[in-house]
């Protein structure tokens, strides 16, 4: 018969020498385990972008920016949009070529780096 297995040979095709509840919880132990170590390593991803506007201090190699009582890095090449909505990639941002402050609207992401808390600016709106 199509699909079926011969005589004595039950189990799970996954691990013949368990049976099919011992075989689906090593996977789910598996998965667990997983997910525990990643957890340890402190990488978390698929966390939203929040959008958020605030005061910018540029230097001359970096920049932070201000905002809801956090300081967030801005990376010198982030993406960025001119005031008249152009997209930009590879180049610092106009708004921080000079140095000292400006206001800004700006994309950022919270991540959790082995129990502290950070985040980073994503894109950068002059």
């Amino acid at each position: 018969m199509l699909g079926s297995q011969p005589p004595g040979a039950g189990g799970s095709p996954i691990a013949p020498w368990l049976g099919p509840w011992a075989a689906g919880v090593a996977i789910v132990g598996a998965i667990a385990l997983a997910g525990y170590l990643g957890d340890l390593h402190g990488e978390h991803v698929g966390h939203s972008v929040s959008v958020l506007s605030g005061v910018v201090d540029a230097g001359a190699a970096e920049a932070g920016v201000e905002a809801r009582g956090w300081v967030y890095g801005v990376p010198p090449d982030v993406p960025w949009y001119s005031p008249d909505g152009t997209e930009h990639y590879g180049s610092r941002p106009s708004c921080l070529r000079s140095l000292g402050t400006a206001r800004i609207q700006f994309g950022a992401v919270s991540y959790n780096t082995n129990g502290a808390l950070n985040g980073t600016v994503v894109w950068v709106r002059c």
